[in-house]
């Protein structure tokens, strides 16, 4: 099982440089990534993250490339912008440690509705560069299903990689959390963990923030080690 971990790069909270060495050391690979679901993306700053992982790690270290699905001043990239960004780092000298790419935009219900763009972004990265891309979806746990919205957007959309997140776990902050209003405790999480393996899925946590240094829906108070140590430990990305 590969172990990937998150890490921002740009946009209004990053991951503490610093702490490169201790993701390269817990983890199988990176995903790098920006706030915002792209709208914060940077080419350049991306490409020069690539090569400090890249130069810091050994050639099986994993490194996954966001593809941004909005614009800076806010509405969705259009295609063939999108494909642009996709060149850009395709025709860079770190290209070869590109493992695969992960797609920015979360929710399950805004990537059913405009899934023939983001279909024809997928096909573009598998067919033009070989290249896996990876979800991770998040959608409302209403019902007996919480992974509907995001079997039907594998299907119409072909992703290769998808790794559901059940939001945060051991939260306690739960005012206002419109997904989880309750929080999530540990026999929803061992529920949800077997309907993503029941799927061929993974299965993402959302720690991020207190590996980024912040506070913000953490049970661990924030420690940004035990936060990355849990993570190893579980065998979850």
């Amino acid at each position: 099982m590969t172990k990937l971990a998150l890490f921002y790069y740009a946009g209004t909270k990053t991951t503490p440089v610093e702490q490169i060495s201790k993701f390269i050391e817990l983890f199988d690979g990176i995903i790098l990534l920006s706030t915002g679901e792209g709208k914060y993306a940077n080419a350049s700053a991306l490409i020069h993250n690539i090569e400090t992982f890249a130069t810091k790690s050994s050639s099986r270290f994993e490194i996954w490339a966001e593809i941004p699905y909005y614009s800076p001043n806010g509405p969705p990239r259009a295609l063939e912008d999108v494909q642009n960004w996709i060149n850009k780092l395709e025709f860079s000298w770190i290209s070869n440690r590109i493992t695969g790419y992960y797609f920015s935009l979360e929710g399950a219900a805004s990537v059913l509705q405009d899934s023939i763009k983001v279909r024809d972004i997928v096909r573009y990265v598998r067919d033009m560069y070989k290249k896996p891309i990876l979800w991770i979806p998040i959608e409302r746990w209403g019902d007996r299903d919480p992974l509907y919205l995001t079997r039907k957007c594998v299907q119409k959309v072909g992703f290769t990689h998808v790794a559901p997140q059940p939001h945060y776990y051991m939260v306690t902050d739960t005012k206002g959390d419109y997904y989880r209003p309750n929080g999530m405790n540990y026999q929803d999480l061992n529920e949800f963990m077997w309907f993503c393996h029941e799927n061929g899925f993974g299965v993402e946590m959302e720690w991020d923030s207190a590996v980024r240094g912040y506070c913000e829906h953490c049970g661990y108070g924030c420690d940004a080690v035990k936060c990355t140590e849990s993570k190893r430990l579980l065998n979850i990305s």
